[in-house]
């Protein structure tokens, strides 16, 4: 098996950074508002309203394709330990 590589903006194409927000959207909304609250963004509102303000921070450069991608990996796998290693704004 082929090893999985990750790459940085624009080598995400537009396609594969919407299924990624799609992915982390999926997540239970308790997942979604913690990884929004470890990115300083507000956790209030719908999940149209943090999907919003997910996509401005990545328009922004607050958080990364690549980042988003590891922490909802975390969640989706059980591992959302807060602990100092995975603290941050989303970035790897």
């Amino acid at each position: 098996m082929e090893p999985v590589r990750l790459l940085e903006p624009p080598d995400y194409t537009a396609q594969e950074r919407e299924a990624l927000i799609d992915f982390v959207l999926a997540l239970r909304k308790s997942h979604i508002r913690d990884f929004v609250k470890r990115v300083d963004l507000p956790v209030s509102g719908t999940k149209p309203d943090l999907r919003s303000r997910l996509q401005e921070a990545l328009r922004e450069g607050q958080v990364t394709y690549a980042g988003l991608r590891t922490s909802s990996t975390r969640w989706h796998l059980g591992e959302n330990s807060t602990s100092s290693s995975t603290r941050g704004r989303g970035m790897t």
